[in-house]
């Protein structure tokens, strides 16, 4: 049995169709019935409940032989995967598959590498079997700006040329599945990246010659785009950290910035990672076309 966390979000929404399709056995923790359906309806058992409670979490772990971790990015990010990590060593669970990000590891690193890397070194003190996946930007992410292009032709970020090699999540979910599922992964730490990286006036250019409309990268000041996120409901945390993560990656170079392409999807499933370009023609309605 797998106990999948973060079972509705981007990525693990799509782990749970991975591994409801392949009819491997898993469970979620979620915290509403309706999200509860949603998994029993591809293919999992689901425990209504908090990561606070002690209850429903027990129930969550029982039987339990590998633990997906993911939880959404918050202050608190530290104090509950330590916490998730070390219930689940107790309960007897032999692996844990942790989502991190991409520069975990860095030495100059931003405010979501540094909470990710404080969590693996707990893991890694447990002494249980673990894999750390550390995905760059998603394709995903590129969405947020779809509404801008149809209405203005035009996005917004303090990205400069920083340049990252962004993955989606559909690949992510589907080498967790394998991670999960395969014997060989205990011990590595697998950076995911697409097969190219590009800046965002290079995203622009690709989005302009798929939907043959004019399309800009408009290049912000931090504060600028800070007060922008803000503006838009997100909190101050978030919108400081999100800041911080666009002037990380036009800081370094080099394998750990997440400007490098790295071959762990490949390796993995054994097939290229998705491209820009394919993601923007399977969306692109969303961005006008």
């Amino acid at each position: 049995m797998i106990l999948v966390t973060g079972a509705t979000g981007q990525i693990g929404s799509a782990l749970v169709r991975e591994l409801g399709a392949a009819r491997v056995k898993f469970r979620a923790l979620v915290r509403s019935a309706g999200k509860a359906e949603t998994v029993r309806a591809a293919g999992g058992e689901a425990v209504v409940g908090d990561f606070g409670d002690a209850a429903s979490l027990a129930t969550a772990l029982s039987g339990v032989r590998a633990l997906f971790l993911l939880t959404p990015a918050a202050p608190d990010k530290v104090a509950v995967e330590t916490r998730l990590a070390a219930e689940a060593a107790r309960a007897g669970v032999s692996s844990i598959v942790k989502i991190s990000v991409m520069g975990a590891e860095a030495r100059d690193s931003f405010v979501f590498g540094r909470l990710h890397r404080e969590v693996e070194r707990s893991i890694e003190r447990l002494g249980v079997a673990h894999t750390f996946l550390r995905p760059a930007y998603f394709l995903q992410n590129h969405l947020m700006f779809a509404g801008p292009i149809r209405a203005h032709g035009a996005f917004h970020a303090p990205a400069g040329a920083g340049r990252h090699a962004d993955v989606d999540v559909r690949d992510v979910a589907a080498v967790a599945a394998r991670v999960l599922t395969e014997e060989g992964h205990a011990g590595r730490s697998y950076e995911l990246t697409g097969p190219e990286a590009l800046s965002l006036a290079d995203a622009a250019r690709r989005i302009a010659m798929i939907t043959g409309r004019d399309v800009r990268f408009v290049d912000v000041s931090p504060e600028e785009a800070r007060q922008g996120l803000i503006a838009a409901g997100l909190s101050e945390w978030m919108a400081d950290a999100l800041v911080d993560l666009y002037a990380w990656y036009q800081r370094g170079e080099g394998t750990s910035n997440g400007s490098a392409v790295t071959l762990a999807v490949e390796e993995v499933l054994d097939r290229a990672p998705r491209s820009f370009e394919q993601f923007v023609r399977e969306n692109v309605a969303a961005f006008g076309g």
